[in-house]
C-alpha cells in the first residue's frame, strides 16, 4: 500500500476524531477499540497527539502510551524537527494558498507544540493515580537504562515523572508556581550539558540570524552592537567543526558589520583589523565539501555567502582592494549558485559604488557560466566511468577515458582559477552570451565524445524512416543555473536611468536569444521542411520560466520608444515546433505581466499588440497550417488559461475588454472555429470582466 496512502488516512482518521472532541462527543469507546486492535506504531504517533489534544484520555484508553519510554524519547525528536522545519509543509509550497493555509493550520495546531513529558507531568501533578502509575513506569523504565538508545534522555524522563522532584512556590498574586528542580548531581550535569548546548544552538541560529539582518528582515539597532560584536567573538573562540558552523558565525557577523554598520566598525581600528583577519582565516582555511551538499543545496547562511557579500561591502568602499577582488571574484564563480545569486544582489544594490567592477563581475560571471557546465560534465562523466570500471570488457579503455576526462576536469579548474585571477587583476575579458554558447557547445560536445566515442562518428541517414515527429533541443553550452543566479537582480522598475534600463533591457534581449536560440529545429532536419507537427522534444524548463517572467515583466514597464515589441515578436515569431515555449511565455504574460502592468489599460494596449501581430503571422493562420498545437497557442494568447483568473475574474478589466472588441472581433473570425478556442472564450464569458462581450460572444460563437 502506498505510504501516502496510509497517511491520508491516518490524517482523516485524525481529523475525525478532533471534530468529535469538538461537538464534545465521547471518544474512548473509539480509542480503546484502536488501542486494542491496531500494532502500527503510525497509530501511536496519531493517539499521543490526540491525547496532547484532550489530556484526559491519556487518563483512560490512552494510558498505556504513556508507560511506553520509548515514545517520549521519540515525541521529543519529532517536536524539535517541527520547530526547526516542518516537513508536513515541504509538499504544499506550490498549492493554492487556500491549501496551504489548511495545511499550516493542521500541522502548526498548538497543541502539537506540546511535549508528551510535559502533558505527562502536567497529568502527575494533578492526580494522585497517576503520580503511583508513573512510580511503577520508573521502576521498569530504571531497568531499561542499560540497553537504551539515549540513557541519558530516559534517565531525565525519570526524574521528570517523579514528584519529589518539583517545588511549589507561593506567588504575590495568589498563583502557586511549580518548577522542576532536578537532584543536585543531575543538576550540574544538565547545566553543564546546557552550556554546551546553547553553545551549539548558537553557532546553528547565529548565522541565520545574521542573513536575516542583511536581507533587511531584521534590525540591528546600534544599541545592540556590543552585544553582537561580544557574540561573534565567542563564536570565534569555539572549536571549528566539520559543518564549519564556526566560520558560518564570524563570516555573517562580520559581513553584517561591514554592510549594516560600517562606521562602527571605523571607529575602531582593532576591530577592523580582527575583521579582516578573520576573513582572511576563512578563506584560507581548506573547508571540505559536506556530505549531500550540491550546487542547488538551499540556503544563504554559509560562510562561502557571508565572505563573498563582506567582499562586496570591502570592494565598493576601495575598489583597489586585492583581498576584496579576490573574495568577490570567489563569490560569483561559487560551487553554490545561491551564493553567485546573493553575490550578485548585493553587487546590484551597490552597483554606484562599485562603478565598472559591477560590469567585470557580470562578464566573469558569464565565463563562469561556460566553466562551470564543463566542470560538471567532466565530473559527472568521470564518477560514472569509475563506478562502471569494475565492469567494463575493457579496463585498458576505461582507464583511459578516465585519465582523459580526469585531465579535462583538472584543465577546467585551472581555468577558473585563472578566471578569478583576471578579476582580481581587474583585466576581465570582454565576452556576450552569444560568445559564450558558442565556445560553450563546442566544448561540451568535445567532452561528451570523449565519454561517448560514438557520438563524434556520423551515422548514415536510413532513408525509409519517416520523418521525424521530435527534434532534440540544441545544448546551450552554459550552465542555466549560473546565469539564472548571476542575472537575478535583473528588474527595470529598480534602475536609476536610461542608460541602467537600457542595459536591463539589452541584457534580458540576450537572455531571451540565448533561449530562443536552442528552440531552432536541429541540424538533423537543417535539409527538409519541418512538418506542421514537427515539435523540440521536452518541456520549458526553470530557466526558460525564468526568462520569461522576465521579459513579461520588462514588457509591462518598457516605454514605447523602448521597443518592447521586439521581445515578444521573437516569441510569437518562433513556429509551432516550438509551442510549448510560447505557450510558457503566455503564462508568465497574464501572471507576472498582468501584476507589474502600470494599470489595465497599459496591460491590455500590449495585449491587443501582440493579438494583432498573431493575426498579421501565416504561422498563426489555421488555413496556412495544420499543426494540432495551433489552437493550443491560440488559446493562451487570448488568455483563457492563467487569463481566466487574473482577468477574466476581476471586474477593472471589464472597460478595457470592451475597448478590445474590434481586435477581439478579428480574432474571433480567424480562430473561433477550434473547438478548444471557442471553448476557452465561452468559459471566460461568464465571468464578471467578460459581461460587455456578452452580446458579441454571443455571435462570434
Amino acid at each position: 500500500l502506498d505510504c501516502k496512502i496510509v497517511t491520508c488516512a491516518l490524517m482523516a482518521l485524525e481529523k475525525w476524531l478532533y471534530e468529535e472532541i469538538d461537538a464534545e462527543h465521547d471518544i474512548e469507546q473509539w480509542l480503546a477499540q484502536i488501542m486494542q486492535r491496531v500494532e502500527s506504531v503510525a497509530f501511536a504517533g496519531l493517539l499521543i497527539d490526540v491525547g496532547k489534544r484532550q489530556p484526559k484520555y491519556f487518563l483512560g484508553a490512552l494510558r498505556p502510551l504513556l508507560g511506553t519510554s520509548v515514545f517520549y524519547l521519540w515525541d521529543h525528536q519529532i517536536h524539535a524537527e517541527r520547530l526547526q522545519m516542518n516537513t508536513g509543509l515541504a509538499a504544499w509550497w506550490n498549492q493554492p494558498d487556500e491549501l496551504t493555509a489548511l495545511a499550516r493550520e493542521w500541522h502548526t495546531a498548538q497543541h502539537r507544540r506540546h511535549l508528551l513529558s510535559q502533558v505527562a507531568a502536567w497529568l502527575m501533578l494533578r492526580s494522585a493515580e497517576m503520580q503511583q502509575y508513573f512510580t511503577e513506569c520508573a521502576e521498569r523504565w530504571r531497568g531499561e537504562l542499560g540497553a537504551a538508545d539515549q540513557p541519558r534522555g530516559l534517565q531525565v524522563l525519570i526524574e521528570q515523572l517523579d514528584r519529589r522532584n518539583y517545588k511549589a512556590t507561593s506567588l504575590d498574586t495568589g498563583e502557586v508556581q511549580i518548577e522542576f528542580v532536578p537532584p543536585a548531581p543531575m543538576l550540574r550535569e544538565l547545566e553543564s550539558e546546557q552550556v554546551k548546548a546553547d553553545d551549539a544552538i548558537r553557532l546553528i541560529t547565529f548565522p541565520i540570524d545574521c542573513r536575516r539582518i542583511l536581507d533587511g528582515e531584521k534590525r540591528l539597532p546600534p544599541d545592540d552592537l556590543s552585544d553582537f560584536w561580544s557574540t561573534i567573538q565567542a563564536i570565534a573562540k569555539q572549536a571549528e567543526d566539520a559543518e564549519g558552523y564556526r566560520s558560518n558565525g564570524v563570516a555573517g557577523g562580520v559581513a553584517v558589520l561591514l554592510r549594516r554598520h560600517p562606521e562602527w566598525l571605523d571607529a575602531d581600528p582593532a576591530r577592523m583589523a580582527w575583521c579582516l583577519s578573520e576573513l582572511r582565516r576563512i578563506a584560507s582555511e581548506p573547508h571540505a565539501r559536506r556530505e549531500f551538499d550540491f550546487p542547488e543545496t538551499v540556503g544563504d547562511w554559509g560562510w562561502d555567502c557571508f565572505l563573498a557579500e563582506a567582499g562586496v561591502c570591502l570592494l565598493a568602499g576601495n575598489p583597489g582592494d586585492q583581498f576584496a577582488r579576490e573574495l568577490v571574484a570567489i563569490g560569483v564563480a561559487a560551487y553554490h549558485y545561491g551564493t553567485t545569486a546573493k553575490t550578485m544582489r548585493l553587487a546590484y544594490e551597490l552597483r554606484q559604488q562599485l562603478g565598472n567592477d559591477f560590469e567585470r563581475m557580470q562578464l566573469l560571471a558569464t565565463r563562469w557560466s561556460v566553466v562551470s557546465r564543463l566542470l560538471r560534465d567532466s565530473e559527472h562523466y568521470l564518477g560514472d566511468l569509475q563506478r562502471m570500471q569494475p565492469f567494463s570488457e575493457d579496463s585498458a579503455a576505461a582507464e583511459a577515458k578516465i585519465a582523459q576526462l580526469a585531465a579535462e576536469w583538472e584543465k577546467q579548474r585551472d581555468e577558473r582559477i585563472r578566471l578569478l585571477e583576471s578579476f582580481a587583476n581587474g583585466s576581465t575579458q570582454l565576452i556576450t552570451l552569444e560568445e559564450a554558447r558558442a565556445t560553450g557547445t563546442t566544448e561540451v560536445e568535445r567532452l561528451a565524445s570523449i565519454r561517448f566515442p560514438a557520438r563524434s562518428r556520423p551515422s548514415a541517414k536510413k532513408s525509409h524512416e519517416p520523418p521525424r515527429r521530435k527534434t532534440r533541443r540544441a545544448d546551450p553550452g552554459v550552465d542555466w543555473e549560473v546565469l539564472k543566479a548571476a542575472f537575478g537582480w535583473l528588474d527595470l522598475s529598480s534602475t536609476r536611468s536610461d542608460g541602467e534600463r537600457r542595459a536591463v533591457l539589452d541584457l534580458g534581449c540576450s537572455l531571451l536569444q540565448l533561449v530562443l536560440s536552442t528552440l531552432q529545429p536541429s541540424a538533423e532536419l537543417e535539409d527538409e521542411d519541418v512538418g506542421d507537427d514537427d515539435e523540440i522534444d521536452g518541456l520549458p524548463g526553470d530557466f526558460d520560466g525564468w526568462v520569461f517572467g522576465h521579459v513579461a515583466r520588462s514588457i509591462a514597464h518598457a516605454r514605447d520608444d523602448e521597443e518592447p515589441e521586439s521581445m515578444w515578436h521573437l516569441i510569437l515569431s518562433l513556429g509551432l515546433h516550438a509551442h510549448e515555449w510560447i505557450e510558457r511565455f503566455f503564462w508568465e504574460w497574464f501572471t507576472v505581466g498582468v501584476h507589474t502592468s502600470a494599470s489595465p489599460e497599459a496591460f491590455a494596449r500590449r495585449w491587443s499588440e501582440m493579438i494583432e501581430f498573431a493575426l498579421a503571422s501565416p504561422s498563426w493562420d489555421p488555413a496556412a497550417t495544420k499543426s494540432r498545437h495551433l489552437d493550443d497557442v491560440v488559446f493562451e494568447l487570448l488568455g483563457y488559461h492563467f487569463g481566466l483568473t487574473s482577468i477574466a475574474n476581476d471586474n477593472k478589466y471589464a472597460p478595457v475588454l470592451a475597448k478590445m472588441i474590434p481586435v477581439l472581433d478579428l480574432a474571433a473570425q480567424r480562430w473561433f472555429e477550434m473547438p478548444q478556442v471557442a471553448n476557452g472564450f465561452a468559459r471566460s464569458l461568464v465571468e464578471p470582466a467578460y459581461d460587455g462581450l456578452l452580446c458579441p460572444g454571443i455571435r462570434w460563437l
